[in-house]
């Protein structure tokens, strides 16, 4: 099958286009902010205990009701907009403070997996919160501490550019596609005091 050479024509904006978009760019800007501060300081207060919050119930009240299209903006409203918000960090702090460097934030329903949580990561939860939105606190992996040996590899991939590694990716084991003996004359004329 052959690439088909598309070309979109576009009608060109107008000036009076362009003066509507800075317009409600603007206007939209300054709603985002008032959303955004009105959400972190709802999940700020939210109740430790259970994680529920004003808006958490009232996105459980709405989808449990029967406006179908009311359900699909909402869910359409917490996907694209309530969980980006949160991600920002500073409404992570503000949710979180210092925690924030070993735990994140967001707003998920709940599901068997974050009750069961086998690997200890989720708040706890019960099935009674199966299903229902709450605010989800997730512990943060912790990074591996690598050995000077490994610290060492990492800096010589860093420098492919510069012909110390070879490899691809999923080669990074394979000592071969290492160049030991430039970083050895690095070392060496470092000693020197020629560098």
């Amino acid at each position: 099958m052959s690439k088909l050479n598309t070309k979109i024509k576009l009608p060109k904006p107008t000036k009076k286009e362009i003066n509507l978009v800075l317009e409600l760019g603007v206007e939209i800007g300054d709603k985002n902010k008032k959303v955004t501060d009105i959400i972190k300081r709802d999940f700020h207060h939210r109740d430790k205990k259970t994680n529920k919050t004003q808006l958490t119930e009232k996105f459980d009240n709405i989808l449990a009701g029967d406006n179908e299209d009311m359900k699909e903006d909402i869910k359409g409203f917490i996907k694209k907009q309530v969980q980006t918000m949160i991600k920002e960090k500073p409404v992570q702090f503000a949710i979180l403070g210092d925690e924030q460097e070993t735990h994140s934030v967001t707003i998920k329903k709940v599901t068997l997996p974050m009750i069961e949580n086998i690997d200890g990561i989720y708040d706890n939860f019960n099935e009674t919160d199966l299903g229902s939105y709450r605010v989800v606190k997730i512990a943060k992996p912790q990074k591996e501490e690598l050995t000077l040996g490994e610290e060492l590899l990492k800096w010589m991939r860093s420098q492919k550019k510069n012909g110390l590694y070879t490899g691809s990716k999923g080669m990074e084991k394979e000592l071969e596609f290492y160049d030991f003996e430039t970083v050895l004359q690095i070392a060496e004329n470092a000693k020197k005091g020629i560098i």
